[in-house]
């Protein structure tokens, strides 16, 4: 409830409901809801100097070396360990992102973190291919 009061009143997130589902019948049928970002609301969050944590979820194979400035590296492959020493709160705003649409990382390590306990997770599912064609600001490692 607080996330989504502070994301009103900024006025300029879209934060929307999605649905990640277990992948077969035999599976659990567990859900898992977290908010989605675009790419302007994401920009408007970073420009508020708001305290949020930004994640680059890609894993090796696909990470080219850059990021969304001011993030931090973080592959949906990382150790619990990895997680919880970059991630110590669990109440704090966490946005995840990978490389674009067809990339599912992004939207398994939001599922990933909310089972463990993250309270306030956001996916900018369109990711850093999209931040890179308009030309936002990147890092290079």
């Amino acid at each position: 409830m607080k996330l989504i009061k502070w994301l009103f009143v900024l006025g300029t997130l879209a934060v929307l409901p999605t649905v990640g589902q277990a992948q077969n019948k035999s599976e659990a049928q567990t859900e898992v809801a977290c908010g989605t970002i675009d790419m302007l609301g994401l920009e408007a969050l970073i420009n508020s100097k708001a305290p949020f944590v930004l994640i680059d979820a890609r894993t090796d194979k696909y990470f080219d070396g850059t990021l969304i400035a001011g993030a931090k590296r973080l592959s949906v492959e990382s150790s619990q360990a990895d997680v919880e020493k970059l991630l110590p709160s669990k109440d704090a705003l966490i946005v995840v992102y990978c490389a674009g649409v067809g990339c599912p990382a992004s939207k398994m390590m939001a599922g990933r973190l909310i089972k463990e306990g993250y309270k306030n997770v956001i996916d900018y599912h369109h990711g850093i291919r999209e931040w890179k064609a308009n030309n936002k600001p990147i890092e290079k490692l």
